[in-house]
């Protein structure tokens, strides 16, 4: 236990380490609007996507993600690193939407930031079905991919 003091300070420096980290390997926190060939809007639906599921360790970072928003509800302190890095996944999310905007790939009466919170959000939701096991993976998939199309994309004339 007196590791854990000497490298973080206290438990709430370790959980504030284990936040950081969780974030920074985060498909959608490593979003990157140059990286690769697509549409802003591919690219966006990729990360989500990756958020809830494929990879070993998505359900690690889930579970730790949800254990520590759990405790930000008690945890003044644990709230502000949560929002912090909630506000900055949004910020990222909304950010490709405005790119998705400008290359035509996402409608143009869509709010950014709006549309951030709402995906995140949904994202949120379903990677907590996943981990309890109320919802299958393949049905999660299929309702964030129905709401961005909805929401984001544009309508195809007929």
């Amino acid at each position: 236990m007196s590791l854990v003091y000497y490298y973080f300070g206290s438990r709430a420096g370790l959980l504030e380490a284990t936040l950081v980290y969780a974030d920074e390997e985060s498909p959608s926190s490593t979003l990157s609007i140059e990286s690769g060939n697509g549409s802003a809007y591919a690219k966006l639906e990729k990360a989500m996507l990756a958020e809830l599921g494929g990879s070993r360790s998505w359900r690690s970072r889930a579970i730790v993600w949800n254990e520590l928003t759990a405790s930000a509800v008690f945890d003044e302190k644990m709230r502000k690193h949560v929002d912090a890095v909630n506000g900055k996944w949004a910020e990222s999310v909304a950010s490709f939407i405005a790119c998705g905007r400008q290359d035509g790939s996402i409608r143009q009466d869509v709010d950014p930031h709006e549309e951030a919170d709402l995906l995140t959000s949904l994202l949120d939701g379903l990677l907590l079905r996943l981990l309890t096991k109320a919802l299958p993976r393949r049905r999660a998939v299929e309702l964030l991919r129905s709401m961005a199309k909805e929401r984001l994309q544009p309508q195809k004339s007929k």
